[in-house]
Protein backbone atom coordinates (compact mmCIF):
# COMPACT_ATOMS: atom_id res chain seq x y z
CA UNK A 1 0.00 0.00 0.00
CA UNK A 2 1.32 3.42 -0.96
CA UNK A 3 0.28 6.57 0.84
CA UNK A 4 -1.82 9.27 -0.79
CA UNK A 5 0.00 12.29 -2.13
CA UNK A 6 -1.63 15.57 -1.12
CA UNK A 7 0.15 18.50 -2.78
CA UNK A 8 0.58 21.85 -1.10
CA UNK A 9 -2.65 23.77 -1.86
CA UNK A 10 -0.58 26.72 -3.04
CA UNK A 11 0.91 24.53 -5.78
CA UNK A 12 -2.35 22.92 -6.87
CA UNK A 13 -3.93 25.98 -8.45
CA UNK A 14 -6.52 24.02 -10.47
CA UNK A 15 -7.66 21.87 -7.51
CA UNK A 16 -7.04 18.51 -9.19
CA UNK A 17 -5.07 17.16 -6.18
CA UNK A 18 -1.86 16.97 -8.19
CA UNK A 19 0.98 19.46 -7.83
CA UNK A 20 1.02 21.80 -10.84
CA UNK A 21 4.79 21.55 -11.39
CA UNK A 22 4.65 17.73 -11.50
CA UNK A 23 1.44 17.60 -13.58
CA UNK A 24 2.68 20.17 -16.11
CA UNK A 25 6.06 18.47 -16.43
CA UNK A 26 4.56 15.03 -17.12
CA UNK A 27 1.61 16.30 -19.20
CA UNK A 28 -1.18 15.14 -16.86
CA UNK A 29 -2.66 18.52 -15.88
CA UNK A 30 -6.37 18.15 -15.13
CA UNK A 31 -6.24 14.35 -15.10
CA UNK A 32 -7.98 12.42 -12.36
CA UNK A 33 -5.47 11.91 -9.51
CA UNK A 34 -6.83 8.37 -9.06
CA UNK A 35 -6.33 7.48 -12.72
CA UNK A 36 -3.57 5.16 -13.90
CA UNK A 37 -2.93 6.22 -17.52
CA UNK A 38 0.07 3.91 -17.98
CA UNK A 39 -1.70 0.87 -16.41
CA UNK A 40 1.23 0.08 -14.10
CA UNK A 41 -0.96 -0.32 -11.01
CA UNK A 42 -0.10 3.08 -9.50
CA UNK A 43 -2.33 6.16 -9.57
CA UNK A 44 -1.20 9.60 -10.66
CA UNK A 45 -1.10 10.65 -6.98
CA UNK A 46 1.07 7.68 -6.03
CA UNK A 47 3.41 8.34 -8.95
CA UNK A 48 3.67 11.99 -7.87
CA UNK A 49 4.56 10.99 -4.34
CA UNK A 50 7.31 8.65 -5.59
CA UNK A 51 8.16 11.06 -8.43
CA UNK A 52 7.87 8.46 -11.17
CA UNK A 53 6.54 9.15 -14.68
CA UNK A 54 2.76 8.51 -14.66
CA UNK A 55 2.77 7.91 -18.44
CA UNK A 56 5.59 5.33 -18.50
CA UNK A 57 4.62 1.82 -17.30
CA UNK A 58 8.27 0.93 -16.68
CA UNK A 59 8.70 3.90 -14.29
CA UNK A 60 6.89 2.80 -11.15
CA UNK A 61 7.51 2.72 -7.42
CA UNK A 62 9.01 -0.64 -6.59
CA UNK A 63 10.63 -2.22 -3.55
CA UNK A 64 12.55 -5.38 -4.48
CA UNK A 65 13.58 -8.25 -2.21
CA UNK A 66 17.26 -8.89 -2.90
CA UNK A 67 18.10 -11.36 -0.13
CA UNK A 68 16.24 -13.43 2.39
CA UNK A 69 18.01 -15.33 5.16
CA UNK A 70 17.00 -17.03 8.41
CA UNK A 71 17.58 -13.77 10.25
CA UNK A 72 16.13 -11.13 7.95
CA UNK A 73 15.22 -9.74 4.58
CA UNK A 74 17.08 -7.20 2.46
CA UNK A 75 15.15 -4.90 0.18
CA UNK A 76 16.17 -2.19 -2.26
CA UNK A 77 14.54 0.51 -4.34
CA UNK A 78 15.57 3.24 -6.72
CA UNK A 79 15.66 6.57 -4.92
CA UNK A 80 14.82 9.81 -6.68
CA UNK A 81 16.63 13.06 -5.77
CA UNK A 82 14.53 15.17 -3.42
CA UNK A 83 12.20 12.41 -2.21
CA UNK A 84 12.31 11.03 1.33
CA UNK A 85 11.73 7.30 1.96
CA UNK A 86 10.68 5.34 5.02
CA UNK A 87 10.45 1.55 5.29
CA UNK A 88 7.48 0.63 7.46
CA UNK A 89 6.49 -2.69 9.02
CA UNK A 90 3.19 -4.11 10.21
CA UNK A 91 1.89 -7.34 11.71
CA UNK A 92 -1.73 -6.74 10.63
CA UNK A 93 -1.64 -4.42 7.55
CA UNK A 94 -3.52 -1.77 9.57
CA UNK A 95 -1.01 -0.37 12.06
CA UNK A 96 2.31 0.60 10.46
CA UNK A 97 5.52 1.51 12.26
CA UNK A 98 8.67 3.05 10.80
CA UNK A 99 11.71 0.80 10.57
CA UNK A 100 15.09 2.50 10.57
CA UNK A 101 15.75 6.13 9.62
CA UNK A 102 14.09 8.14 6.90
CA UNK A 103 16.39 8.13 3.86
CA UNK A 104 16.72 10.82 1.22
CA UNK A 105 19.04 9.77 -1.55
CA UNK A 106 19.16 9.23 -5.29
CA UNK A 107 20.23 5.87 -6.68
CA UNK A 108 19.83 2.40 -5.23
CA UNK A 109 18.86 2.39 -1.55
CA UNK A 110 19.18 -0.79 0.53
CA UNK A 111 17.61 -1.72 3.88
CA UNK A 112 17.80 -4.94 5.89
CA UNK A 113 14.90 -5.77 8.18
CA UNK A 114 15.49 -8.49 10.78
CA UNK A 115 12.90 -11.22 11.26
CA UNK A 116 10.96 -11.34 14.49
CA UNK A 117 8.77 -14.06 16.00
CA UNK A 118 5.56 -12.92 14.33
CA UNK A 119 4.99 -12.42 10.62
CA UNK A 120 5.61 -8.85 9.46
CA UNK A 121 4.67 -7.02 6.29
CA UNK A 122 6.81 -4.33 4.68
CA UNK A 123 5.93 -1.27 2.68
CA UNK A 124 7.84 1.71 1.38
CA UNK A 125 6.48 5.15 2.15
CA UNK A 126 7.57 8.16 0.08
CA UNK A 127 7.63 11.55 1.77
CA UNK A 128 7.44 14.85 -0.07
CA UNK A 129 10.19 17.05 1.33
CA UNK A 130 10.34 20.86 1.16
CA UNK A 131 13.59 21.73 2.92
CA UNK A 132 13.36 25.51 2.39
CA UNK A 133 9.57 25.80 2.94
CA UNK A 134 9.01 27.63 -0.35
CA UNK A 135 6.06 25.43 -1.34
CA UNK A 136 8.05 23.56 -4.00
CA UNK A 137 9.04 20.01 -3.15
CA UNK A 138 12.78 19.31 -3.19
CA UNK A 139 12.13 16.95 -6.12
CA UNK A 140 10.35 19.74 -8.05
CA UNK A 141 13.36 21.99 -7.44
CA UNK A 142 16.07 19.45 -8.24
CA UNK A 143 14.41 17.75 -11.21
CA UNK A 144 12.20 20.37 -12.87
CA UNK A 145 12.68 24.03 -11.90
CA UNK A 146 16.44 23.80 -11.35
CA UNK A 147 16.24 25.89 -8.19
CA UNK A 148 18.08 25.25 -4.93
CA UNK A 149 15.98 23.26 -2.41
CA UNK A 150 17.89 25.01 0.40
CA UNK A 151 17.07 28.56 -0.77
CA UNK A 152 13.42 29.67 -0.71
CA UNK A 153 14.14 32.74 -2.88
CA UNK A 154 16.67 31.64 -5.48
CA UNK A 155 16.74 34.96 -7.33
CA UNK A 156 16.62 37.25 -4.27
CA UNK A 157 13.55 39.22 -5.37
CA UNK A 158 11.74 38.68 -2.02
CA UNK A 159 9.22 36.29 -3.61
CA UNK A 160 9.52 32.64 -2.66
CA UNK A 161 10.16 30.21 -5.50
CA UNK A 162 6.84 28.40 -5.07
CA UNK A 163 4.87 31.65 -5.43
CA UNK A 164 6.81 32.60 -8.54
CA UNK A 165 6.12 29.23 -10.18
CA UNK A 166 2.50 28.64 -9.19
CA UNK A 167 0.93 32.07 -8.73
CA UNK A 168 2.90 34.60 -10.75
CA UNK A 169 4.12 32.18 -13.48
CA UNK A 170 7.60 33.67 -13.28
CA UNK A 171 11.08 32.18 -13.42
CA UNK A 172 12.27 31.66 -9.82
CA UNK A 173 15.87 31.97 -10.97
CA UNK A 174 15.45 35.33 -12.74
CA UNK A 175 15.47 38.40 -10.45
CA UNK A 176 14.26 40.79 -13.18
CA UNK A 177 11.49 38.76 -14.76
CA UNK A 178 8.88 41.50 -14.86
CA UNK A 179 7.52 41.39 -11.33
CA UNK A 180 9.06 42.88 -8.23
CA UNK A 181 8.22 43.38 -4.60
CA UNK A 182 8.45 47.14 -3.97
CA UNK A 183 8.81 46.65 -0.22
CA UNK A 184 12.59 46.58 -0.57
CA UNK A 185 12.84 50.13 -1.97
Amino acid sequence: TLLEAIPDPMLDTNGDHLGDVFADHFGITGMNPGADPDDDGYTNQEEELFYTDPLDPSARPEMRITEQTRTGITVEWDGIAGVGYQVETSTNLEMWEPFGPQVMSAGTIVATVPFEREKRFLRLRAIMVDTDNDHLSDADELLITGTNPNDADQDGDLLDDGFEVSQAHLDPAAPNDGFSDNDNN
